[in-house]
């Protein structure tokens, strides 16, 4: 009860001093709860923190210094996380950000919040006071199942939040871990939306884990009718491609996931896209920068064709790409998503195949690309994980578990060897 009546007084509070967008704003006026949630993740973890330290404190020290020293102890703690929330949360915005919503004076949106706190929780806690002297005998099992509760928020926040950490370890512009998160969840909300996919693929390009980038990057070109922005990150979809590629001396390596993350008994869907595409590369000959429209189409060719008679997880997207190989469109298809990097070649290709490009443009009008599920998201794929790829234990390179995981193709000879050393390592 304690619990729900503070982040009831959480939410009040925020609500107090939420002002909005300025009445001359020209942009979408932004939402109360998209800035209350992303909040509320700090306070939850500062709470749940809280409550442990106090569920602690009561076996250990309550016969010392009785019921009302925990009292004080209590209500200490809960000012402490609302108080350091407003910290932590204010933080994390740009100065632009806090002067649009009218937060750009720090002393004064936290004092607002904290007095809007105060008068919330001094109503609460008389009704509480009634409602508490009638409780029965299941006053320990609730306890014991808030801590529950609390407990597994405290771990999954800090497993996300090492997670994003992880994949911008060399980004030069980083995203804070709970609005990157933020965004995953809004895109599985909104999947049909191509905007959607625009701001997962270039935060995505921006991290080692540039399978999602290159994913969701495609996903937006064919759901957009943007002619300009599909031109453009289309080309970024080329350059994540083509840089994620080398060769060493006979080696092929491909470098598009370091740190993919999977539930138990899954094979990292990175993993697999990673080595799919490594071995479409295998039979493509020559220095890889720059690499031609047309040999990422050939690379791609195979590494769809490779995907399917190894019977891979199926996505929305492998469908909708299979569909165009078996119409036949699937050169100018990838042509018409790359031209945006090479203009030029795009342009000599389309000179001497110009019924091709044309049969593939009336195809894409009559079978428009739709997302009945965002089966190929991230989020998705680790929560409804595909039953066809499993393997004993999971795999988070980097992240916590499993790292060092790295593909080699050798090419001496012709001979093919697949290399995945595996190293051991304690989480971080």
């Amino acid at each position: 009860m304690s619990a729900v009546l503070l982040m009831l007084a959480e939410v009040l509070a925020s609500f107090s001093a939420w002002s909005g967008a300025p009445m001359d704003g020209t942009a979408p006026p932004p939402r109360f709860w998209s800035f209350e949630m992303w909040r509320l993740e700090y306070w939850v973890v500062l709470f749940s923190l809280a409550a442990l330290l106090w569920a602690v404190s009561w076996y250990g020290f309550h016969r010392r210094i009785g019921t009302i020293g925990m009292g004080v102890l209590g209500v200490a703690l809960a000012v402490a996380t609302e108080a350091l929330t407003s910290v932590w949360y204010w933080r994390q915005f740009t100065w632009a950000q806090a002067s649009y919503l009218g937060w750009s004076y720090f002393p004064k949106y936290f004092w607002e919040h904290l007095i809007s706190w105060f008068v919330v929780v001094a109503i609460g806690a008389v009704l509480w006071y009634v409602w508490n002297k009638r409780r029965g005998a299941q006053r320990g099992k609730i306890a014991f199942g808030i801590i529950a509760l609390l407990a597994l928020c405290i771990a999954t926040f800090a497993q996300d939040t090492a997670y994003y950490t992880a994949i911008q370890k060399v980004s030069s512009s980083k995203v804070q871990p709970a609005q990157f998160k933020k965004i995953e969840e809004d895109a599985l909300k909104d999947f049909s939306r191509p905007e959607s996919y625009e701001l997962l693929a270039t935060s995505f390009g921006n991290t080692t884990e540039k399978v999602w980038a290159v994913i969701y990057g495609e996903v937006y070109c064919n759901l957009s009718s943007d002619v300009d922005r599909i031109s453009h990150v289309g080309s970024l979809v080329y350059r994540w491609y083509e840089g994620s590629l080398s060769r060493h001396g006979n080696g092929l390596s491909a470098n598009l996931t370091e740190n993919a993350q999977s539930t138990q008994k899954q094979v990292p869907f990175e993993l697999l896209f990673e080595q799919a595409y490594l071995m479409g590369a295998v039979g493509v000959k020559g220095d890889f920068r720059p690499l031609s429209i047309q040999r990422l189409t050939d690379i791609r060719k195979n590494q769809l064709l490779l995907w399917s008679q190894r019977k891979l997880p199926e996505t929305g997207l492998v469908r909708w790409q299979e569909a165009i190989l078996s119409a036949g469109h699937f050169e100018a298809y990838n042509y018409w998503l790359f031209k945006g990097a090479h203009p030029e070649e795009f342009s000599e290709w389309s000179k001497s195949h110009q019924d091709q490009f044309q049969a593939w443009l009336d195809w894409r009008s009559k079978n428009p690309f739709q997302v009945q599920a965002p089966d190929f998201q991230r989020l998705y794929l680790l929560r409804k994980p595909s039953r066809s790829s499993s393997m004993p234990a999971s795999l988070i390179h980097e992240a916590g578990h499993v790292e060092g995981i790295a593909e080699t193709v050798d090419l001496t000879n012709g001979n093919l060897h697949l290399t995945i050393p595996i190293v051991a390592s304690k989480p971080k």
